[in-house]
């Protein structure tokens, strides 16, 4: 996926690359993943339930970490040309 990142840079040179980035965002990262896990794992919430908060919390760091990650190659694009 990471070098799927730069294909809605190419269609939307109207926009700024924040406003791109967070359609993406919401899209690739909220939306489609919470569809796919609800299509494919049969009792997603007991699921939920019976996750720990401390595991919770580890994906939420790694989350943010992988998101300033994918922030710095977003950046990196302009910059790359």
């Amino acid at each position: 996926m990471h070098g799927a990142y730069g294909i809605p840079l190419r269609f939307m040179k109207g926009w700024n690359w924040e406003n791109t980035w967070a359609v993406w965002t919401v899209v690739s990262m909220m939306l489609l993943p919470l569809f796919a896990a609800a299509i494919s794992v049969h009792g997603l919430g007991a699921a939920y339930l019976q996750t720990s908060l401390g595991a919770f919390v580890l994906m939420g760091v790694f989350g943010a970490l992988w998101g300033a990650g994918v922030l710095m190659i977003g950046i990196s694009f302009p910059l790359v040309g």
